[in-house]
Parts: structure tokens; C-alpha cells; sequence
């Protein structure tokens, strides 16, 4: 910019760029860190976490209570997937998932004889959402990721999935 070369990304890289060291970071292990620097030095440290949906620990409680196996499957970093699948109690995930992986575990688990339900609201869910058996976005979802499910539940309250598949069994 104005002939001043910037990078923007992880900070061991953003480093490559200036001579001083970066500056103390007090990120969780459940946040991702961006630095901004140049030759000059560094301009900013940028600290991104996810925060989750209200009703998510109701939703799982709520699948179990159906008799549903409950599996998280996210793009997300092994530290951030590790803590949100504790809170809301899920023992069964994965990290660092991208949307091929995704759509590879729907069909492991197909391969395996399950019937597979998946929810997703972002364009890396779209390929694990084709292949599932039944699909389901949230209104606030992707539009590609919408186009792709078989249904989609309007808002983005989770408490509606669970919803959507007690009316989809009673009928």
C-alpha cells in the first residue's frame, strides 16, 4: 500500500516481515490470532473466536433425547472444536475438517450402516450436506449452503432442528 509491503496472517509468518519480535499475545487456545505488520514494525494484533449458539447444548441434549448419535465435524482448530464440544457436551468430534473431509465422514459413516443426518450453516458444509442421507441449514445459513440442504429450518435457532425432525418423525 503506497509502496509499503504489509503482511496479514499468522504471526509466525507476519514476522518473516520486520525485525521485531511480535508482541505478547493472551489469546485462549478457543481464539485464532491475525498479526498486522510491515518492515516498520507491528500495527496490530487481531484476536478471533467463535461464540456459540444459545440454544446448541439444548439442541444435542435434545438429539440424544431421540436416540440420536451426535458427531461435530469442523473446520475449526483442535482447541476451538475441543471447547465447544464440551460445552454443550458432544464427546465426539473433529477438527481442522475441510469440506472434503466433511463429506468423506458422512460417508464413512454410511459405509458403516448409519443413516446421516446433517445440520450445517456455512459454504464448507455444502459437500458433507449433498451426500447426507437428510440435510438441514438454518435460515441464516450460506445460500449455497441452503441451495444444497433438503430442508431449511427459518432463523437460526437451533432448537428449530430439533423441532423439524420430531414433526419429520410424527409424520
Amino acid at each position: 500500500l503506497d509502496g509499503v509491503h504489509y503482511r496479514l496472517g499468522r504471526p509466525d509468518w507476519v514476522a518473516g516481515i520486520c525485525t521485531t519480535p511480535p508482541p505478547a499475545d493472551a489469546a485462549t487456545d478457543a481464539e485464532t490470532t491475525i498479526g498486522l505488520a510491515s518492515a516498520a514494525g507491528w500495527h496490530a494484533l487481531l484476536r478471533f473466536g467463535d461464540t456459540l449458539r444459545p440454544s446448541a447444548a439444548a439442541l444435542v441434549a435434545a438429539l440424544r433425547d431421540m436416540g440420536l448419535h451426535v458427531l461435530l465435524v469442523s473446520g475449526d482448530r483442535e482447541a476451538t472444536v475441543r471447547q465447544a464440544a464440551d460445552a454443550v457436551g458432544i464427546a465426539d468430534w473433529r477438527a481442522n475438517a475441510s469440506p472434503d473431509d466433511k463429506r468423506a465422514s458422512v460417508g464413512a459413516l454410511q459405509a458403516q450402516g448409519a443413516i446421516v443426518a446433517m445440520v450445517g450453516d456455512g459454504i464448507n458444509d455444502a459437500p458433507g450436506l449433498a451426500r447426507a442421507n437428510v440435510s438441514i441449514a438454518l435460515g441464516n445459513a450460506a445460500a449455497l449452503t441452503q441451495w444444497t440442504a433438503d430442508a431449511v429450518v427459518l432463523g437460526g435457532d437451533l432448537a428449530r432442528v430439533a423441532y423439524a425432525l420430531r414433526a419429520a418423525r410424527r409424520t
